[in-house]
């Protein structure tokens, strides 16, 4: 747990430098893995949102991009089917209600 504290530590300061470390250690593949990473973000809370921008901003690493913009996609996708589903429920009891 001390490493992976450490490697969020490290991407607070400089995000490659985290993931470089996290690699170093094992917890991250090499060659990376978006997927993986996607999962370390979105994951863990004491994340430096800016420094979560800069990172998957870089050209370099458009593949995290990617990646993570089908699971947040997936996830707007989601939300917004569960409120049209409460909307209409909250619509038919109305009605039933009249």
């Amino acid at each position: 747990m001390q490493i992976y504290q450490t490697g969020t530590e490290q991407f607070n300061l400089k995000p490659l430098k985290g993931i470089t470390y996290l690699q170093e250690h094992e917890l991250l593949s090499a060659p990376l893995d978006p997927k993986e990473v996607v999962r370390f973000i979105k994951e863990n809370p004491k994340l430096d949102k800016k420094q979560i921008g800069e990172f998957i901003s870089n050209k370099k690493y458009s593949t995290v991009l990617e990646e993570y913009q089908k699971c947040v996609t997936f996830r707007l996708n989601t939300v917004y089917l569960v409120c049209s589903h409460i909307f209409m429920q909250k619509k038919v009891n109305y009605y039933t209600a009249c």
